[in-house]
């Protein structure tokens, strides 16, 4: 029995690339296709992989131009790979993996992070919410059409698997399975952590620094709540937010697996329970939108 991975690109560290890491110590032998692979800006664990990536690598030689010519060949490149020889397609999938072509044979298991944002939720962005007239309408019809290949796309997956129940119901709505959707909790390394028994002196937010993670939310909540705060991340909104922050608010950029286990072992000496009850009085709390 034959068995690919397909992940969307390799050109970042979040969640998703981690999940392709645990696919790969499942399935050692099993390459693993995507449209994009950059060592220098991934988990450096991929450079024991099998890694085949479509032309567009050749075009995608950093996160900006990734974004920017996907729109152009970024559909075209994943739908260039072919992987009709293989019995089991494992995709971890946000936006594009899907789009490789299968054998009508294959089994196709899509471990959805979530539905292609821009295609079905585009007001997670903060360049479709800023345009307006004609650039809106061209919006909009971009994503028409995004939407329709998609959905059609997406019919092709045999079990789709969720990480949780509130991102299982995402996809039962965006694109209907037939078959009722897997949930798998994401693993954690434990051995990365450890227990403090000693309160800490700050808070901590650890993910992507973009528009729709809403990390100027919690900056203006603790600009207005004023505890001390570290964000570790990096992402297209960095500049952006750093020009909102006050003194309590500090960036680590992207650091090492022992710095972060290191900030955490520190932790907050606030209670958790007692800021959030006070956040909720703050305005900026009040705009928070469900995606």
């Amino acid at each position: 029995m034959k068995i690919a991975v397909v992940h969307d690109e390799l050109m970042r560290k979040d969640g998703a690339d981690q999940v392709t890491l645990c696919f790969h110590k499942i399935f050692p032998t099993a390459p693993i296709y995507t449209l994009a692979y950059r060592k220098t800006l991934t988990y450096p664990e991929f450079d024991e992989c099998t890694i085949i990536t479509s032309f567009f690598n050749k075009l995608a030689i950093n996160e900006k131009i990734l974004k920017l010519g996907f729109f152009r060949f970024g559909l075209i490149a994943m739908k260039s790979l072919n992987l009709k020889s293989f019995d089991v397609v494992l995709i971890s999938s946000t936006y594009c993996a899907k789009y490789v072509v299968v054998n009508k044979t294959a089994l196709v298991i899509n471990f959805c992070h979530s539905p292609f944002r821009l295609a079905w939720y585009p007001d997670s962005y903060k360049e479709y919410n800023s345009g307006k007239g004609i650039k809106k309408k061209i919006l909009n019809y971009i994503i028409s059409i995004l939407r329709k290949i998609d959905f059609a796309t997406a019919q092709r997956t045999d079990y789709f698997i969720a990480n949780a129940s509130e991102m299982a119901n995402k996809i039962n709505v965006v694109y209907k399975p037939k078959d009722q959707i897997v949930g798998i909790n994401l693993p954690v390394k434990c051995i990365n952590f450890q227990v403090s028994e000693a309160a800490g002196s700050y808070f901590l937010v650890v993910c992507r620094l973009e528009y729709y993670k809403r990390v100027d939310i919690v900056i203006e909540a603790f600009n207005e709540l004023n505890p001390p705060l570290i964000v570790v991340g990096k992402g297209s909104q960095e500049s952006s937010l750093k020009l909102i922050v006050k003194g309590n608010v500090t960036f680590k950029g992207s650091i090492s697996l022992q710095e972060l286990s290191a900030l955490l072992l520190m932790g907050a000496k606030f209670s958790t329970h007692q800021l959030l009850q006070n956040a909720l009085t703050v305005n900026t709390f009040q705009t928070i939108k469900p995606y």
